[in-house]
């Protein structure tokens, strides 16, 4: 099996933005090193027009089948490799009461420019 990212049906990429190339590009090369396929399940759908999302600045990761483990060791090498511009967490519906199932939330760090300006 060649791992590879898959997207979950009706996910939208109206836009991607540079930080969104980036993102994609760490989120490719995360299948070979976990040897799994990863599922994004939020592009730019179903958030407001000044949403990360909706910028093409945010995705989210599906985490059913992973194990806790797996979990922390994928968060902190999407941690390492995107760097201090890009924000990463493990979201569940009791800490983002807008969540409607656990999920790795990636974006481009607020007041963060990407590239960066200087």
């Amino acid at each position: 099996m060649t791992p590879c990212v898959r997207v979950k049906d009706g996910v939208k990429f109206d836009r991607i933005s540079p930080a969104g190339f980036k993102m994609l590009a760490v989120i490719q090369n995360a299948t070979y090193i976990f040897d799994r396929d990863l599922t994004i399940t939020c592009g730019t759908d179903s958030h407001p027009p000044t949403d990360p999302h909706s910028r093409g600045e945010a995705y989210d990761l599906r985490t059913i089948g992973m194990s806790d483990q797996v979990i922390k060791e994928l968060v902190a090498y999407l941690k390492t490799q995107l760097g201090p511009l890009f924000f990463v967490q493990y979201e569940t519906p009791g800490v983002n009461l807008t969540a409607t199932a656990a999920h790795i939330h990636m974006q481009l760090a607020q007041h963060a420019d990407y590239p960066p300006l200087t």
